[in-house]
């Protein structure tokens, strides 16, 4: 997710008994892997900044996540508005989906197919009206 309040939304200020956990700045490796460790299925909520640190501990407990492990990327169209300021963040993130089997860009937004990155131009497009 793009945002730390974002994700804060979506683990921490939930209106039912799922267990999300947020993974941003000042989340341990213990933690996610705690939970990793202690939850089928498993919600994980992150910062595209925070995703690698959360993939890294997925992997130190013998998970493959790239197999295993279905990718959303939500709200995907702020990656257009923030790709000058986040570049970093944001081409690791796009080289990071590439190597998932199931990964999903999601927005409510629509994003003709000439303007997507080209990381994701091949990607198939599900319209739901």
């Amino acid at each position: 997710m793009p945002y730390v309040a974002l994700v804060k939304n979506k683990s921490i200020y939930r209106r039912d008994d799922i267990s999300v956990l947020g993974v941003y700045e000042g989340v341990t490796e213990d933690q996610i892997t705690s939970y990793v460790q202690s939850r089928s299925p498993m919600k994980i909520a992150v910062t595209y900044d925070s995703l690698p640190r959360v993939l890294t501990a997925i992997e130190n407990v013998g998970i493959n996540p790239y197999k295993e492990i279905f990718l959303l990327i939500d709200e995907y169209h702020i990656l257009f508005n923030a790709y000058v300021l986040r570049y970093k963040a944001i081409n690791n993130l796009l080289s990071i989906a590439r190597r998932f089997d199931r990964v999903t860009f999601m927005t409510a937004t629509p994003i003709e197919r000439e303007y997507l990155f080209d990381e994701i131009k091949d990607f198939p497009i599900c319209e739901i009206e």
